[in-house]
């Protein structure tokens, strides 16, 4: 009885915390229709202005609360002015989800730079840290005091949008923006205030619920997954949906830890995968259709066959070059390699089909994973065996995603694919008996290439054969996307429901692309196990997944060599910048990605393309004369 009280207070506490900061993405996305993924930095925020408030400045706790969300507030304004209000009201998710993680970005590194890395804490008064009779058992008052604030929130929000003339307006704009601007509401304004309560909500749950949510500088990316499920969830603009989405996630985060503390988190994502793929609309909110479309950044024209692969010999060049210009860089190239190889693997889901995915890592990481457990485990040693064990699992890893990943649309697509990367990071930090855990897998030593080449510290040996394998993967991509099963593909991309009228198979057509994707990405994970000699759980992190989409934003997506492009300007401006300050790394690449999503959404590819377009003659048109 003990341990079920213990359940029901801990899930409606952990709830309500949820609820508190994600109820104003849900508003936010129904009303704007703007995926704001650096939501949760909102919320960051606020549990750092109010640690400053109480430790610093010395108020009390109910004087610092309001206070850091007024701050909060106040430095909401210009970004929603600025960066916010272009967003709303376009169905373009993919360029909002890319912009919103550039600025989460900046955050992080803002934070970092102004507060440092240290976890701040928000120290409680007196009449919330002790426990409250209840006659049959004690309770923390922290929690109750979490619950009793959610409930208000829930209540509160209610009553504003149905029974307040702010509410009706909201509801209009909501239903017909345009109509609702020809009656003379002013629906830019109720936009601003709306996203004003919405940032204030989040702050106020990251102050509420830092005992349950650490505040830490990494807190938006931490928490960004969970708060984005509870939106996706509930439904978007639906208050009971986001309660009842937080309350039930909280409930499976809580039994898990108390029933499978080893398995709480992989259970907590079985969960959400299902929930997911049961209702793709929300538990209570409206179609996915109404909110989104798989929208992609612009495309641009990739080069025929016969010019690309005058270009793959030119990389294989450029590449030996790049060996004989700066040979101590060998280790740092390998690495710029198998990254290459993911970005690629994500350019033919993203750049060729149109399906937004932020879980491509999971391939990634499992192909590493699994080159280094067939070499420490199973003994193969071989470098080309171990490609091909990372390769096949990638492979497989790819087929199994991509039949879920299908199924769904929109915002519920891409929550399936964070969700499949988390869960597959539990699962490898978990299953230590075979991953290694935390500790990862070390020592992994292949053996010589063709029984000759040993991989030494200098990492020569695998370089060569790094660019040897993104010589071969190019080769083949290149066919494959010039196939009638890419041209398929760019088909699906441009149009799937005409393409599924033609008698095209297009969930089929899809589940194959990612499995071919696996592969690619597989091969770099394998690449990075071999040249590295070390597997870690950096390899499944959402952190990554999110660099290899800036890289293929930057580069351009869609043209395979435009993806090569973005991997090499960001891994090189990281190599200098972040040597100097990593912090200064974060805000340089938040900006970046901001810049190119408004003013270079095409990217350097497109760019390149727009200026041979730009210097190509005009030629004349003949005009014919009818008498």
């Amino acid at each position: 009885m003990a341990t079920l009280v213990s359940i029901l207070i801990d899930t409606l506490a952990y709830g309500m915390v949820l609820f508190t900061i994600s109820i104003g993405l849900s508003i936010t996305l129904g009303l704007m229709k703007v995926v704001n993924l650096a939501h949760g930095g909102f919320a960051m925020l606020g549990g750092y202005f109010a640690s400053h408030a109480l430790l610093a400045l010395g108020l009390p706790y109910l004087a610092a609360l309001p206070l850091a969300m007024a701050c909060v507030v106040i430095l909401a304004v210009p970004l929603e002015v600025a960066l916010f209000r272009p967003l709303y009201g376009k169905n373009d998710y993919l360029v909002q989800v890319l912009i919103t993680i550039g600025i989460a970005f900046c955050m992080i590194g803002l934070t970092n730079y102004f507060f440092g890395p240290a976890m701040r804490t928000i120290p409680l008064p007196a009449f919330l840290t002790g426990p409250v009779d209840l006659g049959f058992r004690f309770i923390p008052a922290h929690r109750l005091f979490v619950i009793a604030v959610g409930l208000a929130v829930a209540l509160g929000l209610w009553l504003l949008i149905e029974k307040t003339s702010f509410g009706t307006k909201l509801r209009a704009a909501v239903d017909n923006a345009g109509m609702a601007a020809s009656l003379g509401i002013r629906t830019q304004r109720i936009y601003s205030l709306t996203f004003a309560l919405s940032v204030a909500l989040g702050a106020m749950g990251g102050v509420i619920g830092a005992e349950l949510l650490p505040i830490d500088p990494y807190y938006a990316l931490r928490y960004m997954v969970t708060i984005l499920v509870v939106v996706s969830i509930g439904g978007a603009g639906s208050i009971g949906g986001a309660l009842t989405a937080a309350l039930l996630l909280g409930l499976i985060d809580t039994v898990g830890k108390y029933l499978a503390p080893g398995y709480g988190d992989a259970l907590f994502y079985v969960a959400v995968i299902g929930v997911v793929l049961v209702f793709p609309d929300g538990l209570l909110g409206r179609r996915a259709a109404a909110h989104a479309t798989a929208a992609t950044p612009t495309p641009v024209d990739g080069p025929d066959r016969r010019i690309a692969f005058v270009g793959i010999a030119g990389i294989a060049v450029a590449g030996l070059a790049a060996y004989l210009i700066v040979p101590d860089y060998a280790g740092y190239l390998s690495r710029m390699l198998s990254m290459a190889l993911l970005v690629l693997s994500l350019d033919l889901i993203v750049g060729y089909c149109g399906v937004a995915t932020l879980g491509q890592a999971a391939l990634y990481g499992i192909g590493a994973y699994a080159a280094g457990i067939a070499a420490l485990r199973a003994g193969i040693t071989d470098p080309l065996a171990m490609l091909g064990v990372g390769m096949i699992a990638g492979g497989l890893a790819g087929l199994v995603s991509g039949a879920l990943i299908v199924r769904a649309k929109g915002l519920a697509q891409l929550v399936l694919t964070v969700a499949i990367l988390q869960l597959t990071l539990a699962l490898g930090n978990k299953l230590s008996w075979l991953t290694g855990g935390s500790d990862g897998l070390s020592d992994i030593a292949p053996s010589p290439l063709f029984g000759i080449f040993a991989f030494d510290f200098e990492g020569v040996t695998g370089y060569l054969l790094g660019l040897g394998v993104l010589v071969c993967v190019l080769s083949t991509l290149t066919l494959i996307v010039h196939s009638p099963f890419g041209l398929l593909c760019r088909g699906i991309k441009g149009d799937p429901v005409r393409v599924e009228a033609m008698g095209g198979k297009v969930n089929g057509t899809l589940v194959r692309m990612f499995g071919v994707s696996g592969m690619v990405a597989g091969l770099g994970g394998a690449l990075a196990a071999i040249t590295t000699g070390v597997v870690g759980l950096d390899s499944l992190t959402f952190e990554r997944s999110a660099e290899a989409f800036v890289m293929l934003i930057l580069g351009g997506a869609g043209t395979l060599f435009g993806a090569l492009g973005g991997v090499v300007v960001y891994l090189t401006a990281e190599h200098w910048i972040a040597a100097a300050d990593p912090s200064h790394w974060l805000i340089a690449i938040g900006l970046i990605l901001i810049a190119v999503m408004f003013f270079l959404p095409s990217g350097l590819q497109g760019l390149l393309t727009l200026r041979r377009r730009r210097r190509r003659p005009v030629t004349p048109q003949a005009i014919e004369v009818h008498p």
